[in-house]
C-alpha cells in the first residue's frame, strides 16, 4: 500500500506589457525565462498525484497547500502523536495508524524517520514524500505561558491581485444587466498567532466584477470572514468566536468547509473528519458563523456546541398573495450585477446544534443533532427533480457515526437523518490482505427525501440524496517499482434529478498503473470509464433515456533530466458518446520544464499546451501550479493551446513575491466565452501578482 492521498499548489514578475504578446512570443519567453522549481510544489504535486483530477475549486486546494506548510512549520512528533493527533495528518490511512502505533508501543519510541521502513504500508518512497512533515524528536513539552502573549506572536500577511485583460462582454454598461464594479480580483489574509494557542485570522475578497469602495461595498470588500480561536489542554479544548467549518462522520448530515473526491488510493473512500475546524478560505457559502466551542467531558469524550447566525444569497419571489418565497440558496458568492447585489443576504439562517464524540483506542463514535431556521420559506417549485427538496422555514437533522480499527481491517460508518425527510447511510471496510495488497468495500443508501445543506457525501451526488451505490477498489504494491491501483463503482438514482425525468443508473470503473524506475521518475496510465442515462431531450411529454458514455485514457512521464532540468509530459484522450448520436473526441498535449538550483532566491515553472476538445461534454481538467496557496484545476475546452509561467522571488526570509502569467489562444475563434463572461477575440489572458510577508 502506498497511500499518498492528496496534494496542491505554490510558485510565481514580468512586466505588463507582456499580456498583449503574440502567443508564440510568449510561449518563446517562457522557455528563456525559466526559474527554479519550487522544493514545496514538488512535494505538494507528489500528494496530487494520488487525488482524484476532477473539478477542484480553488478554495479546496489551496487549503490542502496550507496545511502541508504548517506541518512543514511544526513537524509531528510521531512518537508522541498517540492516535488523536496521527489521525489529524491527511496522508496518513487509518491502518497505517494502528500499525505504526503497535510497532512503536511492542519496540519503542523510533529514533530515525528511516524505521518506518519497517511498519507495513510505509514504502521507501512515500516515507521519502513525507519525511518534511515528521520527526521522531522530542516535542516542546513546555506549556506556553500568557507572558509569551506577544513575544513569541507570528504574523501572516498575502496580498493578491488577479485579473483577466480582454473585455468581458458583462463590462459593457450598455447591457440590459452589467457588471457594476472592475474586472480586478483582490484578495487580503491575514494571521496572527499568538502564544498561549490563540489565532486570530482575517479575510477580505473582492471578485471580478464586484465594486470595491463604493456602491454595495463602500467599505471595501465584498467578502469578509473573520475569527478568533483559542485551543488549550484544558476542559475546554477549543473555542472559536467568528467563521469556523464542522466535519463529523463520513459527510451526510454535517460537514462544511472543504471535501476531496476519491483519488488513486483505497483509503480516500473513507472521510477523515476533523471535527470543528477555524475558516479560513474564500468560499462564501459553506460555513458557519457565530459561535461554537469543543469541551471535554471526559478523557475520551469531546462535546461540541456550537450556534452560526448568518445572511446568505438567495433569489427571492412573491407568491399571489404577496408572500416573499425562495427557492434555494446561491453559492456562487459574486455580486456583480444588479439582480446579484439584490439577493446578496437576502435570506437569514440560524443553525444551532451539539455533536458528542467519544475518542477510544482504534475506536470513535459519535452522535451530532442540529436545526436549521430560515427567515423566509422555501418552496420546491414545479420541476420533477425538484419535488423532494426542502420546504418550510425549519429542519432537524441528525445522525450517528463510527470507525474502529482492528488488526488489519479499518470498518467505518454513518446513519443520518433529517426531518422533514427520510434516511441516508454509508457502510465500508478497508482491509490490508497482505502487506502489499489493500481493499475497499463501500454500501451507500441515500433516500430521495433525506435533506442536508451541509452535507458533502461519498458518491455522485454533491449532496446525500436520492442515490444507492456500491464500490470497491484496490491497491497493490507490485514491487519497489511498481504500483497498481483501481476501482468500480455500481450506483442508481432511484428518483429523477436534474436532466434525467425517470429512475436511472450508471457505473464508472478506473484503473491507474505507476511505474518509478529511480527516485524523481515517475510514469503513469489511467483509464477511466464511465456510463450514466439522462433524457434524449428536454420538454417530452414521456420522458426517453439515452445513455451515456464517457472514457479517458491519461499518460504522464516525470523525469530529472540531468542535475537541474525536471521534466514533465502529459496526455489525455477523452471519447464522448450519447446514445445514437455520433461520438465526440478530445485530446490534450503538454509539457512542463522545471529548473532546480538549490541555493537561488528565484523559482517557477511553465507549462505549454495543445488541446482540441470540441465538446464541452469531452472537457478535460487538468491541474495547473500557481502562487502559492491559490492552486487550480482547469477545464479544458475548444481548439487552441494554452500556456502559463510561474515564477517567485525570496527577498529575505520575511518577504517573498509570486507572478503568474497564463494565456489561451485559440486561432480562427472570434469569441470566446458564454452569456456575460463572453470575449471577443481568440486570446484569453491573466496575470496574477502574490506578496507575502512574514514578521
Amino acid at each position: 500500500m502506498k497511500p499518498k492521498f492528496f496534494a496542491t499548489p505554490l510558485k510565481n514578475p514580468v512586466s505588463s506589457h507582456l499580456l498583449y504578446l503574440r502567443p508564440g512570443v510568449v510561449i518563446l519567453l517562457f522557455l528563456t525565462c525559466i526559474c527554479c522549481y519550487a522544493q514545496e510544489t514538488q512535494e505538494a504535486l507528489s500528494f496530487y498525484t494520488w487525488l482524484d483530477e476532477g473539478e477542484q475549486s480553488e478554495e479546496q486546494l489551496a487549503l490542502l497547500t496550507q496545511k502541508l506548510e504548517q506541518l512543514r512549520k511544526k513537524p509531528v512528533a510521531l512518537n508522541q502523536a498517540g492516535e488523536t493527533g496521527l489521525t489529524q495528518i491527511f496522508f496518513f490511512t487509518p491502518l497505517q495508524i494502528y500499525d505504526l502505533l503497535q510497532h512503536i508501543h511492542k519496540n519503542g519510541p523510533l529514533k530515525e524517520i528511516s524505521e518506518l521502513q519497517v511498519v507495513r504500508g510505509f514504502s521507501p518512497e512515500f516515507i521519502r514524500q513525507i519525511s518534511p512533515y515528521i520527526t521522531c524528536d522530542q516535542a516542546e513539552g513546555k506549556l506556553p505561558q500568557f507572558k509569551d502573549l506577544f513575544s513569541k506572536s507570528e504574523h501572516d500577511l498575502i496580498l493578491r491581485h488577479t485579473r483577466i485583460y480582454q473585455r468581458k462582454k458583462g463590462y459593457t454598461k450598455k447591457e440590459k444587466s452589467y457588471y457594476s464594479g472592475s474586472p480586478d480580483h483582490l484578495l487580503l489574509k491575514y494571521r496572527l498567532t499568538l502564544e498561549p494557542g490563540i489565532k486570530v485570522m482575517l479575510l477580505m475578497e473582492k471578485d471580478p466584477g464586484e465594486q470595491f469602495l463604493k456602491g454595495s461595498n463602500p467599505y471595501g470588500f465584498d467578502f469578509i470572514s473573520a475569527n478568533i480561536t483559542y485551543t488549550g489542554k484544558g476542559r475546554i479544548s477549543k473555542l472559536i468566536i467568528g467563521d469556523y467549518s464542522l466535519q463529523f462522520g463520513q459527510g451526510l448530515s454535517l460537514w462544511s468547509g472543504t471535501s476531496f473526491g476519491r483519488g488513486a488510493d483505497v483509503a480516500g473512500a473513507a472521510k477523515k473528519d476533523m471535527g470543528l475546524q477555524s475558516y479560513f478560505s474564500a468560499g462564501e457559502q459553506n460555513y458557519f458563523r457565530g459561535f461554537s466551542h469543543e469541551y471535554k467531558i471526559f478523557k475520551s469524550m469531546l462535546l461540541t456546541n456550537f450556534i452560526s447566525i448568518k445572511n446568505s444569497d438567495a433569489s427571492i419571489s412573491y407568491l399571489t398573495d404577496k408572500t416573499a418565497v425562495i427557492s434555494n440558496i446561491s453559492s456562487s458568492g459574486l455580486h456583480r450585477t444588479e439582480s446579484e447585489i439584490r439577493n446578496k443576504g437576502a435570506v437569514k439562517e440560524i443553525v444551532t446544534g451539539t455533536a458528542i464524540q467519544y475518542n477510544g483506542q482504534f475506536f470513535r463514535t459519535g452522535i451530532t443533532a442540529y436545526k436549521s431556521t430560515y427567515s423566509l420559506p422555501f418552496i420546491t417549485g414545479d420541476a420533477l427533480y425538484r419535488s423532494n427538496y426542502f420546504s418550510g422555514t425549519s429542519r432537524e437533522n441528525y445522525a450517528f457515526h463510527y470507525n474502529y480499527t482492528f488488526l488489519n481491517t479499518y470498518t467505518f460508518g454513518e446513519f443520518a437523518g433529517s426531518r422533514p425527510g427520510g434516511h441516508a447511510w454509508i457502510q465500508g471496510l478497508i482491509s490490508a490482505i497482505t502487506p502489499a495488497t489493500s481493499t475497499v468495500v463501500v454500501f451507500r443508501n441515500y433516500s430521495k427525501d433525506h435533506i442536508s445543506f451541509y452535507s458533502m457525501p461519498f458518491g455522485k451526488n454533491s449532496s446525500a440524496m436520492n442515490e444507492k451505490g456500491f464500490y470497491t477498489g484496490i491497491n497493490h504494491r507490485i514491487n519497489k517499482k511498481w504500483n497498481l491501483a483501481g476501482y468500480i463503482d455500481f450506483f442508481s438514482f432511484p428518483f429523477a434529478k436534474y436532466r434525467v425525468d425517470l429512475p436511472s443508473q450508471g457505473n464508472e470503473y478506473a484503473i491507474k498503473l505507476f511505474y518509478s524506475p529511480a527516485r524523481d521518475t515517475e510514469y503513469t496510465f489511467q483509464y477511466r470509464s464511465s456510463s450514466k442515462e439522462e433524457n434524449v431531450k428536454s420538454g417530452l411529454k414521456t420522458p426517453v433515456m439515452d445513455d451515456i458514455q464517457i472514457h479517458l485514457i491519461r499518460l504522464d512521464a516525470t523525469y530529472p533530466a540531468g542535475d537541474k532540468i525536471r521534466l514533465r509530459h502529459l496526455a489525455d484522450f477523452t471519447r464522448y458518446s450519447k446514445g445514437q448520436q455520433p461520438a465526440g473526441y478530445g485530446i490534450l498535449l503538454g509539457q512542463d520544464l522545471h529548473y532546480k538550483a538549490t541555493a537561488s532566491p528565484f523559482s517557477g515553472n511553465i507549462r505549454v499546451s495543445w488541446f482540441n476538445i470540441p465538446s464541452y461534454n469531452n472537457r478535460i481538467y487538468r491541474y495547473e501550479n500557481n502562487v502559492l496557496f491559490a492552486g487550480s484545476s482547469v477545464p479544458y475546452q475548444g481548439q487552441g493551446f494554452r500556456a502559463y509561467l510561474n515564477t517567485s522571488f525570496s527577498f529575505n526570509k520575511q518577504f517573498r513575491m509570486w507572478f503568474r502569467y497564463a494565456i489561451t489562444w485559440q486561432p480562427g475563434k472570434v469569441k470566446t466565452g458564454t452569456g456575460m463572461e463572453e470575449i471577443q477575440g481568440s486570446q484569453k489572458s491573466e496575470t496574477r501578482l502574490q506578496v507575502r510577508y512574514n514578521f
